[in-house]
């Protein structure tokens, strides 16, 4: 019941909105992949991308940064 009232949400803030309820809200997002299904309706043409490949540059900050965390 929830994926089908979460899936009527058209404003991805909505769904930021929606996962920063509590913990286990944001699991239920992540879960159900409620954010990609929103950005593949909003921009179908994303359904044809296989793959996305990040520079190692932009790789290795981004595992610096996590590390401080």
């Amino acid at each position: 019941m929830s994926v089908k009232i979460f899936t009527c949400l058209d404003d991805p803030s909505d769904i930021v909105r929606v996962s920063c309820v509590s913990h286990s809200w944001r699991d239920f997002v992540i879960a159900n992949g409620l954010a990609k299904h929103l950005c593949l309706r909003m921009f179908p043409q994303l359904s044809r991308v296989d793959r996305v490949v990040e520079p190692a540059s932009m790789a290795e900050s981004l595992v610096a940064v996590g590390s401080w965390i």
